[in-house]
């Protein structure tokens, strides 16, 4: 009865399986029974079928043909799978697996190829800067980070996250970007105490990173330029 019943089961997958959700899991049931050749074409059928219409179920696909990968120890399929999964995802778990399965020297070319495909400009919506500069940081590759962020508009969104491990290389580059900032925000609109807090903040930063002298400039010279804003002087007189 047991048998007739996983049978059963069975048959109603591959009946049914034209609905994705049953298709991922005949999918599994054929991992599990280490039918990898049905569970390999299964995948990347359902992969194939939704990438353009739902790209994030296609996803789901390329996850299970990374699993699929794994268990047959196939590591060039696992770095196709696992980029496809990462660039689309912005997973870094496929990262990380992707980094053991190969040797160092291969694991280069790798990044060099994932580095092309993310950034500003990518394709992939989960792949854009903060992808690129998490993958600067990982590999160790400051110069590139920080060349990353100041050529970019989106750098300094950046800076908060990867000033500890530029400030010791980049000081005065770092506090080049934080003085521009301080500028760029006093242009806009959106004026009040709450943005002459995040201002101090910045000239706090700055001060750390060994500029007081700069930070004392620029404090003289906002409290010149702008002297029509008593609540940005009142901030400026606490740094």
């Amino acid at each position: 009865m047991k048998v007739q019943g996983k049978d059963a089961g069975l048959n109603f997958l591959l009946e049914k399986q034209a609905m994705p959700d049953i298709k991922k899991e005949l999918i599994q049931h054929y991992i599990s029974a280490r039918d990898f050749h049905k569970a390999k074409q299964l995948a990347e059928e359902g992969y194939h079928k939704y990438l353009t219409a739902l790209p994030g179920l296609a996803i789901d696909f390329a996850k299970q043909l990374v699993l699929v990968a794994e268990c047959q120890n196939d590591h060039l399929a696992l770095i196709k799978w696992g980029t496809v999964v990462f660039l689309g995802w912005g997973d870094f778990d496929y990262y990380n697996q992707m980094k053991r399965a190969v040797d160092a020297q291969s694991w280069l070319k790798v990044v060099d190829d994932l580095l092309k495909e993310t950034g500003h400009n990518s394709r992939h919506p989960h792949a854009g800067i903060y992808a690129k500069a998490q993958i600067l940081s990982l590999e160790n590759r400051l110069p590139d980070l920080y060349k990353l962020i100041t050529s970019n508009p989106e750098g300094y969104s950046l800076l908060s996250e990867y000033e500890s491990i530029l400030k010791t290389d980049y000081p005065e580059g770092i506090a080049k970007i934080y003085e521009t900032e301080i500028y760029k925000k006093l242009e806009g609109y959106n004026l009040g105490r709450s943005l002459y807090q995040d201002i101090c903040r910045l000239l706090r930063r700055i001060k750390k990173l060994g500029f007081s002298e700069k930070v004392t400039a620029i404090g003289m010279q906002l409290q010149t330029r702008y002297t029509n804003r008593p609540a940005l002087l009142d901030e400026l007189s606490r740094v």
